[in-house]
């Protein structure tokens, strides 16, 4: 092991261009390692709303600019309601006991969550992703509203914008 040593310690004092390849690789591995810990700040993908709230204000917010820019529809206020909050959908591991009788398959499954711990007392669930809730129904009112071919124009456009029934989607015309 000494003679190996010995022998490799005098490639690189011969060897200069190899000696500063072996030390640049060896500090970018370290500034690898470092990068991981340091600096790092929570990681979030642009334009995806934190709760159900900033959700339903993002949408309404795009169907406004929408609404308002078809042809007759004017200024436009729009709401949209949910079904429910946002889910988490965790990470789980199946376990099955597959059990044959004497006609029947049958098999049992235990789901259990997988668990990260991040530090002595901080532990979760490994988050897989976060499902945005259903749109419960659409309420437009704008100037145009009283008009059958802006309001079956504003309602066909928000149901494929929203991929939803067209009788989740009210249009009425705005006060003067």
């Amino acid at each position: 092991m000494g003679k190996k040593l010995e022998k490799i310690k005098e490639i690189l004092k011969n060897d200069k261009k190899l000696l500063i390849v072996i030390i640049m690789a060896i500090v970018g591995v370290i500034l690898l390692i470092i990068s991981e810990f340091i600096g790092k700040e929570k990681e979030t993908i642009e334009n995806v709303p934190a709760d159900s709230y900033e959700y339903t204000q993002m949408i309404e917010k795009k169907l406004v600019n929408i609404v308002s820019s078809i042809d007759g529809a004017g200024v436009s206020d729009v709401m949209v309601t949910l079904e429910t909050g946002e889910e988490n959908v965790y990470a789980r591991q199946i376990k099955s006991d597959e059990e044959k009788n004497e006609n029947k398959d049958s098999a049992q499954y235990e789901y259990e969550y997988i668990v990260i711990k991040a530090g002595a007392s901080q532990e979760g669930g490994m988050l897989l992703k976060v499902v945005q809730p259903d749109i419960r129904g659409v309420a437009i009112v704008c100037e145009g509203g009283d008009n059958a071919a802006v309001r079956e124009n504003i309602i066909n456009t928000v149901s494929a914008v929203l991929d939803i029934n067209t009788n989740k989607i009210s249009v009425c015309k705005r006060k003067s």
